[in-house]
Order: structure tokens, then sequence, then C-alpha cells
């Protein structure tokens, strides 16, 4: 297909296929402050390069999601410091 001009809406999924030439990869990932977490590791998509990962790609959460999310991420922080992890 060929376009003149205009735009396009793109996922972060093809924003990393366009800019970086690489498919993201879904990865456990230490969360550093993504969504407002550390010392637990979730799985997000992010660019994964020969030294490893490049970037995490974040999504903007709607309020249920992010809840869930750090639901769960408290969820296995629990599980992990009762192990004494």
């Amino acid at each position: 297909m060929h376009v003149e001009s205009g735009w396009c809406c793109c996922n972060p999924f093809s924003i990393s296929l366009i800019f970086f030439s690489t498919p993201p990869v879904e990865s456990g990932t230490l969360m550093q402050g993504e969504y407002g977490l550390q010392n637990v590791s979730l799985s997000l998509p992010c660019v994964v390069a020969a030294r490893g990962i490049e970037q995490v790609l974040t999504n903007t959460l709607t309020d249920d999601e992010e809840e869930g999310f750090r639901n769960s991420a408290r969820v296995l922080r629990e599980g992990l410091d009762a192990v004494g992890y």
C-alpha cells in the first residue's frame, strides 16, 4: 500500500518494529519505577538486544488495570518475602 501523507496510531509493539527493527518480547523485568513499582519482577514488553534489555515498554493503564497490576505485584512480593527472598 502506498500512502502519500497522513498519520497513524501505533501501539508500542509497532513502534518497536519501526524504530528498533526488532520485535519486543515479553520478559520478566525487575521493576525499577515502572508503574510506581520496585523490587518485584513482572512480565512487560521489552526491546532486547545483544547486551540484554535495552528498553522496557509501558502502556497507559486504566485505573482498574493499574490496580490489578499493582495487586499482582503485591501478591508476588508477599510470596517472595514469605520465603525470605
